[in-house]
């Protein structure tokens, strides 16, 4: 996985910084700073592979010289604090040649900043040290059709929730003040002119980056402007060492943050070897809870087979004797029709009507015995439909014990994971 880092300063009077000399520095050139009467010679640093001037489509055509862009940026800018430039240094794939890492700062700079107004100055650094990085230097003010400065900003009125004009009011009289010639004075804010310093661009501008390298980057080598907590990915962050670690690093082969550097690197790799642990354990885990539903399936196939066969078997019985008795009803019917004896408190007769009224009887006395054989069947269905029940609450119980230790050993796991970043008394915060 190739490394993401994205930061932005401003270049401004405030500190005592020149533009001229930052761009002298990162380009490794020779600038005379003409506000100052300054030369700022670097023309034997060593290690910047790559520079060019980015112009957005107002700017003169003479602003392509460095020195004269930055001389015009100083001149323009009459306040001891003043901005004069805004730093954006990225960190280039290593995984990507040079070519490529020069033609991914180019289309990140043309879409992102001289698309909308503003100059670059861009150098590419390399020392061989495994630190490819890019300086990109952006103008902070907007340039007319006529190839002038504009303003960075503008004095608009104030407006309150509704979209009114908000008064200034005389703390004395309570009223609104009034100016020159009685002029009502309304409250004023500063608005920015190009839109460039909105928070919301930080986001932006470190996204696209992102998005810029990865469209060269395989799958595995991606990398992403997210922090690690924003991920979910449980690292511990490393901290930007800077050129000055590294060469002191060189020299007494000891640097407080080089060194940190590697003891977080070493954290990594050991969380990275029990994310991969954890892993084939929550596959396993899942292996185990599919092969548990299976199981309940089955056994609630199996039940609900067995029920159903008894169900209907149980029926089968019952309506035996029902049948018995309506074939006695209906010969009794026709031994009365055909007989010469009364049908209540009589003689039935004699012959093939005595015959079947005996057969009635004989049934008559059989469906006492038929009721009690039924009332056993029915009594014995009961008995088989609780215990499979009791197989099923049984099967269903082994089923939450299973969960239950598959849950606990998830618990472990997850404080396994914790434990490393912890015991270094490293704080996992959010990484670049």
């Amino acid at each position: 996985m190739a490394i993401y880092h994205l930061s932005i300063q401003n270049i401004g009077r405030s500190a005592g910084r020149s533009a001229v000399a930052a761009a002298a520095y990162r380009s490794a050139t020779k600038l005379i700073d003409s506000e100052r009467g300054l030369t700022c010679d670097y023309s034997r640093k060593r290690g910047v592979v790559y520079t060019e001037v980015m112009l957005c489509q107002n700017a003169p055509q003479e602003y392509a010289d460095r020195e004269k862009l930055w001389n015009a940026v100083e001149k323009i800018e009459k306040q001891k604090d003043a901005r004069l430039a805004r730093e954006i240094n990225v960190a280039l794939p290593r995984e990507l040649d040079r070519e490529t890492q020069i033609k991914i700062v180019r289309d990140y700079v043309q879409e992102n900043f001289v698309k909308v107004g503003m100059c670059a100055d861009i150098a590419l650094h390399d020392k061989g040290d495994g630190n490819p990085h890019a300086h990109i230097m952006l103008t902070t003010r907007p340039i007319d059709e006529n190839g002038k400065w504009g303003a960075k900003e503008k004095k608009v009125y104030a407006l309150d929730a509704n979209g009114e004009k908000i008064p200034v009011i005389d703390e004395k009289t309570g009223k609104q003040k009034l100016g020159a010639r009685n002029r009502k004075l309304w409250q004023r804010v500063v608005a920015d002119t190009t839109g460039w310093n909105d928070k919301e661009n930080v986001e932006k501008w470190r996204a696209a980056w992102a998005k810029e390298c990865n469209r060269y980057l395989s799958q595995e080598q991606a990398i992403d402007h997210r922090s690690f907590q924003r991920q979910g990915i449980e690292r511990v962050p490393t901290i930007h060492e800077g050129t000055a670690a590294r060469e002191i690093e060189q020299r007494t082969g000891e640097s407080h943050k080089v060194k940190k550097n590697r003891e977080i690197k070493e954290i990594n790799i050991e969380l990275g070897r029990i994310e991969k642990l954890v892993k084939v354990l929550h596959r396993q885990i899942d292996d185990l809870k599919r092969t548990i539903q299976k199981g309940r399936d089955r056994i609630n196939e199996r039940i609900q087979r067995l029920l159903d066969r008894r169900a209907a078997e149980a029926a089968r019985r019952l309506a035996e004797p029902e049948r018995g008795a309506a074939d006695a009803a209906r010969e009794l019917r026709e031994a009365i029709e055909q007989g010469q004896g009364r049908t209540l408190g009589g003689e039935i007769g004699t012959g093939e009507s005595a015959s079947k009224a005996d057969r009635h009887y004989a049934y008559a006395g059989t469906d006492a015995d038929r009721a009690e054989r039924i009332k056993q069947l029915v009594a014995e269905r009961e008995r088989e439909a609780a215990e499979a029940e009791r197989e099923r609450e049984a099967a269903l119980e082994r089923e939450r014990e299973v969960e239950n230790g598959i849950d606990e050993l998830q618990k472990t796991l997850g404080q396994s994971i914790s434990s490393p970043g912890q015991s270094e008394g490293i704080d996992p915060a959010s990484g670049r």
